[in-house]
């Protein structure tokens, strides 16, 4: 498990604003070579809340790399994208 605490920090030519964020994530071992793992944040930048969700399967390919396939959800302000993803995962 981990867990984290920042800021948020939004700024380009017009103005600048930030903001609170906390994070929480797990790694949990299923089988030899298969990993769950998920990891939720809560934030703000200014007024905007700022939500992000994320969780995985994955399946170790060697030591580092693994091949994972999961859902994550973004919500910014009552905006909500989700989108299922696959891709490799680099842990070092």
């Amino acid at each position: 498990m981990r867990v984290s605490v920042g800021i948020n920090w939004l700024g380009d030519s017009y103005s600048g604003d930030a903001g609170f964020n906390m994070t929480s994530g797990f790694d949990l071992r299923l089988l030899e070579r298969f990993l769950a793992t998920g990891e939720i944040a809560f934030g703000s930048i200014g007024d905007t809340n700022i939500t992000h969700a994320q969780i995985s399967l994955g399946r170790a390919i060697s030591q580092n790399t693994e091949w994972t396939l999961g859902y994550d959800n973004l919500d910014i302000g009552g905006v909500t994208i989700g989108s299922a993803f696959t891709g490799l995962r680099f842990r070092f």
